[in-house]
C-alpha cells in the first residue's frame, strides 16, 4: 500500500496542470507566429533562386541557338492571340525545346509546357486571352523585343526593338546592362511603347512593359541579361496605375497576378537597359 501511494504521488507530481498546459500552448503558438513568416521568406527566396537558375539555363539555350543562327538572337513574336498550332510553334519557348533536349509535341503543346518555362511563384502562367482557351500552363517569361509580324498594321517592317527584335549578339553594345528576358504576368513580350523614338507608331499595349511586368518575388523580378548573367531588379513605384485593356475588373479583383503600381525603368531613363532600337 505504501509503495502504491508513493507511486501515485510521483505520478501526480509529474502531471501537467491546466495552467501549465495553457502556458506551453501559448509558447508554442508564439514560436509558430514568429517562425511561419520567416519560413515563408525562406521559401520565397528559394523559389526566386530556383527561377534564376532556370533563366540561366534558358540563357545557355538562347546562346546555343544564336551560334546556330549566325549569332542572331531568337526573335520575340506576339503569341497572345495566336489562332493555330503553326503560330504557337513560332514561339521562343517552342523553338528552344531542342536546345534543352526536348521535342515539341504539336498535339498537346498548349497543355504540357516544359516546367523550365514556368516560375514557381507564377500563379497564372497562361497569358490572358490566348486562343480564347481556359488557362493552361505555358510560359512565365517573355523576351525583350518587338519584331513586326505579317499582320502588323501601320507599323513599318523595319521597326525592331530590343535584343530580341531581330538583332545579333554583336549588335547589343552593352550586353551586361541590356536585359534579354524578364518575367511576365500578362503577355508574351516586352517593349517600351512610350519611348520617344517609337511612340508615334502606336504599338499594341499588350507588349508594353507596364502591362507585362511580373514582379513575383516580393516586388522584384528576375532578369536574364544579354551577356548570359541573371540579375534581380526591384519594381519602381508609380501612382499612375495602368491596367490591361478590357481586363481591369479581373485584375483588380485579384483573380490574376498583376502589379499596376510597379514598373521597369523606361527606355528614355535607361536606353542601355532596353538595348538596340530605342
Amino acid at each position: 500500500m505504501f509503495n502504491y501511494r508513493l507511486g501515485l504521488r510521483k505520478r501526480r507530481r509529474w502531471a501537467f496542470t491546466l495552467i501549465e498546459l495553457l502556458v506551453v500552448l501559448s509558447i508554442i503558438s508564439l514560436l509558430m507566429a514568429i517562425m511561419i513568416p520567416a519560413l515563408g521568406k525562406i521559401r520565397g527566396s528559394a523559389r526566386r533562386l530556383y527561377c534564376a537558375a532556370q533563366l540561366e539555363q534558358i540563357g545557355l539555350a538562347v546562346r546555343t541557338y544564336a551560334e546556330n543562327q549566325n549569332h542572331r538572337i531568337i526573335t520575340a513574336c506576339e503569341i497572345m492571340y495566336a489562332h493555330d498550332v503553326n503560330e504557337v510553334l513560332s514561339a521562343w519557348f517552342v523553338r528552344l525545346l531542342p536546345y534543352i533536349d526536348k521535342k515539341p509535341n504539336e498535339k498537346d503543346i498548349l497543355k504540357n509546357t516544359d516546367p523550365m518555362w514556368i516560375c514557381p511563384e507564377d500563379k497564372d502562367a497562361y497569358p490572358r486571352g490566348f486562343l480564347n482557351c481556359p488557362h493552361e500552363p505555358m510560359a512565365t517569361y517573355a523576351l525583350n523585343g518587338y519584331y513586326p509580324q505579317q499582320n502588323a498594321v501601320d507599323v513599318p517592317k523595319n521597326l525592331r526593338l530590343g535584343p530580341a527584335g531581330g538583332y545579333t549578339l554583336e549588335q547589343v553594345t552593352r550586353p551586361s546592362d541590356c536585359f534579354l528576358m524578364g518575367e511576365t504576368s500578362y503577355a508574351s513580350q516586352f517593349y517600351d511603347a512610350d519611348a520617344p523614338s517609337v511612340a508615334g507608331y502606336n504599338l499594341p499595349r499588350d507588349g508594353h512593359h507596364r502591362c507585362t511586368s511580373g514582379f513575383y518575388h516580393s516586388g522584384t523580378m528576375n532578369l536574364l541579361y544579354a551577356d548570359g548573367h541573371v540579375g534581380n531588379i526591384k519594381g519602381r513605384r508609380t501612382n499612375e496605375l495602368v491596367w490591361p485593356e478590357g481586363f481591369e475588373a479581373d485584375y483588380k479583383s485579384g483573380r490574376y497576378m498583376y502589379w499596376a503600381d510597379l514598373k521597369l525603368p523606361s527606355a528614355k531613363e535607361e536606353p542601355a537597359f532596353w538595348g538596340p532600337g530605342y
